[in-house]
């Protein structure tokens, strides 16, 4: 699977706060079409965020985490609900990823003015580009007291076909390096223990082989002896 966005738009007003301690990840009007990862947080410094919403594109889909009070909708034209809103914190992976899904990253200040109903509204208008949306999220939002800050991303295409090996093998199946240094420990452990039997199993042959030589030749000595003797 290989998803492409067309370009992210953002959102990140102060509201009617003294100072802005939200922060978006790209940084606001930064966000190119190449970017896999996207933040919104709020906290007193950044990297050091109280809650915060992220959305990462992955080879097999989009890996949401949620902390605190932020949200994410995944809303797919045509539909009444959205197909996924968050309800609290979450750690999860949408793998029902479809062309022209939208995905909204928010803060907690974004939801002061915006209920799901009005949300819905503005991202089923057909006639409305990405940027009508954003401007229309702007516009519910514009008196909110708190700061406030959003990601706004399209799905433009998902390629179901494309050769990806990360594709094939499923995110809790794929081997860490632990995992494989363990193995190869295990496979070196028992190629020295085979080693070790096929030693062993070498040595008694070669000691019975002995054996029987010595013995031949005691025969031989004594068979020499008693034949001097008259015996």
């Amino acid at each position: 699977m290989k998803i492409t966005l067309d370009r992210p738009l953002c959102i990140h007003d102060i509201g009617h706060r003294p100072v802005q301690t939200d922060y978006v990840v790209p940084a606001f009007g930064e966000a190119q079409v190449t970017d896999c990862h996207f933040l919104v947080g709020e906290g007193r410094q950044q990297d050091s965020y109280q809650q915060m919403a992220s959305l990462t594109v992955m080879p097999y889909g989009m890996r949401i985490s949620i902390t605190g009070r932020c949200r994410v909708f995944q809303i797919r034209p045509g539909f009444d609900e959205p197909i996924y809103s968050s309800e609290g914190e979450d750690n999860l992976v949408i793998r029902d990823v479809q062309h022209g899904d939208w995905f909204l990253l928010m803060t907690d200040g974004m939801c002061e003015a915006l209920d799901v109903e009005d949300l819905m509204a503005i991202m089923n208008r057909p006639d409305w580009t990405a940027e009508h949306k954003r401007d229309a999220l702007l516009d519910y939002t514009s008196e909110n007291q708190d700061n406030h800050s959003a990601y706004l991303l399209h799905v433009r295409s998902v390629d179901e076909d494309e050769d990806n090996e990360s594709d094939e093998v499923a995110e809790d199946s794929l081997i860490t390096e632990e995992e494989s240094e363990a193995d190869e420990a295990i496979s070196a452990d028992e190629a020295s223990s085979e080693t070790t039997e096929g030693l062993f199993f070498d040595r008694l042959a070669r000691n019975i082989l002995i054996g029987i030589i010595i013995a031949y030749l005691l025969a031989m000595i004594i068979g020499f002896v008693l034949g001097l003797f008259g015996y």
